[in-house]
């Protein structure tokens, strides 16, 4: 097979004896169908590298996309344990409330005012 740029220089005798024998035509008209298959062979070769190279593209954005989600996964899941501390603390901030507004609590700090003086001025 002969490069698609390799041409054979003919005169103008050999093209006019050329036009008339129906076997160089047949030569030029096969060469002309290498030069396109070749061509055609060189734009699939190009495809396939940018194909090769757009998948590995898309490899690495759902490699990165894989690290955000485990990173989103984790946050949030610290989130919720913060969440589940908060309301446990409000739990406990409401029942302290109902303490403080009982009577029983408020009779005892009365009745203890006088020892709470007591242990403030002895420091």
């Amino acid at each position: 097979m002969e490069p698609s740029h390799d041409r054979i220089a003919t005169t103008r005798a050999e093209s006019t004896a050329a036009d008339t024998d129906p076997r160089d035509a047949l030569i030029a008209e096969l060469r002309q169908k290498v030069m396109d298959l070749e061509l055609a062979l060189l734009h699939s070769r190009d495809f396939a590298i940018g194909a090769i190279a757009e998948t590995g593209e898309l490899r690495l954005a759902n490699a990165e996309a894989n690290i955000h989600i485990t990173n989103y996964a984790a946050h949030v899941q610290q989130l919720d344990e913060q969440i589940r501390r908060m309301k446990k603390r409000l739990r406990k901030m409401a029942r302290f409330e109902a303490q403080v507004a009982s009577r029983t609590y408020k009779i005892g700090r009365l009745v203890m005012l006088p020892v709470r003086i007591l242990k403030r001025l002895a420091r």
